[in-house]
């Protein structure tokens, strides 16, 4: 099994990104998705994803264990979110062949990026009152993942900035260079 994590802060164009490598075969999971999904007939979840606010690891894991069963290669966007989701992650992917991606990006380009899907989407997550808490949220919980996934040796980190299609230049060069241990 191959596995990709996509690692960025909110609006670093992870989805976009995932989208494309969907059509290399990879299914795409991302834990925003599922767990809108999920919000759609639970009221309480719901109301937790309004607030911006991490979601407990006990249901995206169960989440995810369900969609990825069965797939040979597996794109998780969103997924770890914090340290503590790095061993659910191992335990539910044993034995995967592993790459980290690291989308950086302005927190201007962040704000700006936002602030577009939020209006076009209408996501409660994306509204500008919710979108520096969310950044924080990232910095505080997210970020120390990078060191974790480069000390691993599995981490590549690639500007986010510029267009979809660059940014997939990037990241399948990025990837190329590095063929993917077993974790």
């Amino acid at each position: 099994m191959e596995l990709l994590l996509l690692i960025g802060p909110p609006g670093s164009g992870k989805g976009t990104l995932a989208r494309m490598f969907a059509e290399d075969g990879y299914v795409h999971l991302s834990t925003g998705e599922l767990l809108r999904e999920r919000a759609r007939t639970d009221a309480a979840l719901a109301d937790a994803l309004a607030t911006g606010n991490l979601i407990e690891d006990a249901t995206v894991t169960a989440l995810l264990r369900d969609a990825a069963q069965g797939h040979d290669r597996v794109l998780l966007d969103g997924y770890p979110r914090t340290l503590t989701q790095v061993p659910l992650v191992d335990e539910l992917f044993a034995g995967a062949a592993v790459q980290a991606l690291h989308l950086d990006v302005p927190e201007s380009t962040l704000l700006a990026r936002i602030a577009r899907r939020g209006a076009d989407s209408g996501r409660p997550e994306d509204a500008q009152d919710k979108a520096a808490h969310r950044l924080r949220i990232y910095e505080k919980d997210t970020a120390p993942l990078l060191s974790v996934y480069a000390q691993r040796g599995v981490l590549r980190s690639i500007s986010g900035s510029g267009t979809p299609e660059e940014v997939e230049r990037r990241a399948r060069a990025a990837l190329r260079e590095h063929a993917a241990p077993h974790m």
